[in-house]
């Protein structure tokens, strides 16, 4: 549908089978984005890619991560990465989708490490361990991380920087 231009000048992702139509990206939400890139860029470049707003095949669906750390160089060129080291949603009025059905295909394609940077109360959730519970997937660990407490991706963990360094 989207080759044939059904969605020309919408912002949407596949999710799980259902078309999603994207919210606009706000100030807060680039702000965010833009410390995110920063904070990540000292990842070693032969071993990491980072990826911000960006499709990635999973699992039949095609969702676009507001950040992603994919095993690096980039090696992807062409193809959508099918994985992912770790994978950050800025979310405020989405809040319901990144907790749902995308924390579940996250889980479910075994992605390590999923973080939702809460812009409502200036948090951020970090999901971790993935596994496959009562039939569904999910993620066995769940932190709620604010202001001065330090964040560290599991796959860079000399990587250290506080909660409050991303809304500053």
């Amino acid at each position: 549908m989207a080759e044939l231009g059904f969605f020309d000048g919408q912002r949407v992702e596949l999710i799980a089978g259902r078309i999603i139509k994207m919210s606009p990206i706000h100030n807060a939400h680039a702000a965010v984005l833009t410390a995110l890139t920063e904070l990540f860029a000292v990842l070693p470049k032969d071993r990491f890619w980072l990826r911000t707003q960006a499709t990635l095949d999973l699992l039949g669906s095609l969702p676009e991560p507001d950040f992603a750390v994919v095993s690096g160089p980039r090696t992807h060129i062409g193809d959508f990465p099918t994985s992912a080291h770790l994978l950050i949603e800025v979310s405020d009025t989405t809040l319901r989708l990144d907790r749902g059905a995308k924390r579940m295909l996250y889980a479910k394609a075994a992605i390590p490490e999923y973080w939702i940077v809460n812009l409502t109360n200036r948090s951020v959730e970090c999901y971790s361990d993935p596994a496959r519970i009562d039939k569904k997937s999910t993620y066995r660990r769940m932190l709620i991380q604010r202001d001065a407490d330090l964040l560290s991706p599991q796959c860079f963990p000399s990587l250290q920087f506080p909660v409050a360094a991303l809304f500053q």
